[in-house]
């Protein structure tokens, strides 16, 4: 059978069909790495990939039918910063740097290829105090985008009223809030750092012995320490302890 559209061409008839889905998604991907430094001396993390830019273009003077690009590399994902600063009273300043940043495929699809890819970057820079073995939460890069995309069959989806019986609508909201949980802990003797040591490795076997996937996603927010209430610098140490008091400590020598 067939229908015959209002301009006088024929399509095959289509069978009605009622779709519904619903999907909520509530994931976190976690990052904890240990970073280990100096007094008043820069730590610097990049999880992601080094991607290369088009910064330029140009002709050979000697040939103009020789035309040459400049690249420059780029490194895109996640970047966090530190410099502490020890201060009296076991307080710890913390100059932060956060960046967050992705190649844009949609807007990067339409563009020539010479132009190169397009990158969205949100970023965020801080100072902050904290007392040794304290957590402090940072916050605030959001971002919220909602998409939608409809599916129909030729002209019968554009019957109004009754076209949405061969249209399919679809939206999708994506929201992600970028969270920065940090726990600074002063090292004073060597049996400090064999603690924090000993704790690192134990956790990097852990990593390894997991089947892929695990670990690297959480559906709970409460599953990342300090974040059980929006306190800043709480009186609880959300690590239970990563390092011992300093009596305990000096019993390794």
């Amino acid at each position: 059978k067939t229908i015959e559209t209002p301009d006088g061409q024929e399509i095959p008839a289509q069978a009605v069909i009622i779709t519904a889905l619903a999907n909520d998604q509530d994931i976190e991907v976690l990052s904890a790495p240990t970073l280990l430094t100096l007094d008043n001396q820069e730590a610097r993390i990049v999880v992601g990939e080094n991607i290369p830019f088009i910064t330029g273009q140009g002709i050979d003077a000697a040939n103009l039918n020789n035309v040459f690009t400049t690249i420059e590399r780029r490194d895109v994902g996640v970047k966090l910063t530190i410099t502490p600063q020890v201060s009296e009273g076991d307080i710890v300043i913390l100059n932060i740097q956060e960046e967050v940043s992705a190649v844009n495929e949609a807007i990067s699809a339409q563009l020539v290829t010479s132009v190169g890819p397009v990158y969205t970057i949100r970023s965020a820079e801080t100072t902050v105090s904290v007392r040794d073995g304290r957590t402090v939460v940072i916050g605030g890069l959001i971002s919220n985008s909602l998409t939608t995309a409809s599916s129909k069959v030729p002209y019968l989806g554009d019957i109004p009223y009754l076209g949405r019986l061969f249209r399919t609508d679809a939206e999708r909201g994506e929201k992600v809030n970028l969270i920065v949980v940090l726990t600074p802990h002063i090292i004073r003797n060597a049996g400090d750092m064999a603690v924090v040591s000993d704790r690192s490795g134990r956790a990097f076997r852990e990593t390894l012995s997991n089947e892929p996937g695990q670990g690297a996603a959480r559906s709970k927010a409460d599953s990342i320490p300090g974040l059980g209430s929006p306190i800043i610098n709480p009186d609880i140490d959300p690590t239970a302890g990563l390092l011992p008091p300093r009596q305990a400590a000096d019993k390794h020598f």
